[in-house]
């Protein structure tokens, strides 16, 4: 009986240290060659226009992330933006920002070979990259240049076969995923779209960054975001990143697409358009000036 006990403990120990181990990844510096080991962890979620793979590097054993790269890939404009933050220290080394950009979909890696490789044949390229699977959403990172700070090349390098998780159809924000998605079989017209305003308007945040131009017409309601005059991702302001569809209903915006959005993604109060983010608080929109 004691020895079933103990086979028992053993197999759930051995459990619970592969459930807290990380996928370990190392720090390339070219000048010396050497690698500096680090643990990460890999989490995805849609976000700004984006669907992004994010990346957040411990030292072994430490708690807190030194690091956070983020992987941006903006479908529309089959854009890839890759970045570095250092969590740690406001004036890093690690400052690299890698932008790549595609014509055709593939599941093959892709990316920038970049100088170092040429000097280097056995160095890691300056960015490289390849999507989680054939819905060529999310991105995996394989290697990507963080530092060339004084000279000094020190590239992050990844493993190629991380499991990475998408989020199941779409949904933004797992917390919510729970929730019943809307029915639209049979509805009908209603004066709730009054309760909001009727016609067009824009909105857009502080920073600049995004804007939301909003058209209801009776319940029937149209959001499209494009990138505000303060973003340098993308370059046509014209053209919109997103374009989505629903109905108001009760003085509450329903969105028409789901399962890629949830039906509480939008909510307008006192003439300012919200957006949930991913913490599940709401990004505000008040009407551009």
């Amino acid at each position: 009986m004691k020895n079933v006990i103990l086979s028992t403990l053993l197999v759930f120990s051995m459990l619970y240290v592969a459930a807290q181990t990380k996928p370990t990844g190392y720090l390339y510096t070219q000048q010396t060659g050497s690698k500096a080991v680090f643990q990460y962890s890999i989490t995805t979620r849609f976000a700004n226009g984006a669907f992004q793979t994010i990346y957040k590097l411990y030292k072994q054993g430490a708690s807190k992330n030194r690091y956070t790269i983020t992987a941006s890939h903006f479908k529309v404009d089959k854009k890839i933006v890759v970045e570095v933050n250092d969590e740690q220290y406001l004036l890093s080394v690690m400052n690299g920002r890698e932008e790549v950009e595609y014509e055709t979909e593939t599941l093959q890696p892709f990316g920038i070979r970049g100088d170092m490789g040429i000097l280097d044949k056995s160095a890691p390229s300056q960015l490289a990259i390849q999507f989680v699977s054939s819905r060529f959403e999310y991105v995996r990172v394989i290697d990507f240049l963080g530092s060339t700070s004084d000279g000094i090349f020190q590239t992050f390098v990844f493993n190629t076969n991380d499991k990475i998780i998408e989020p199941k159809n779409g949904v933004v924000n797992s917390r919510d995923s729970k929730k019943p998605k809307a029915k639209f079989a049979g509805s009908t017209k209603t004066d709730s779209a009054s309760r909001l305003f009727t016609g067009t308007k824009n909105f857009c945040d502080s920073e600049k960054a995004w804007r939301w131009d909003v058209t209801i017409k009776n319940d029937s309601i149209t959001l499209k975001m494009f990138a505000g005059s303060a973003n340098d991702y993308h370059k046509n302001k014209s053209k919109p990143v997103e374009v989505i569809k629903g109905i108001v209903l009760n003085g509450k915006i329903i969105t028409k697409d789901p399962p890629q959005y949830l039906t509480n993604r939008f909510k307008f109060e006192n003439g300012i358009l919200y957006e949930m983010n991913n913490e599940g608080d709401y990004n505000d929109f008040p009407e551009c000036k």
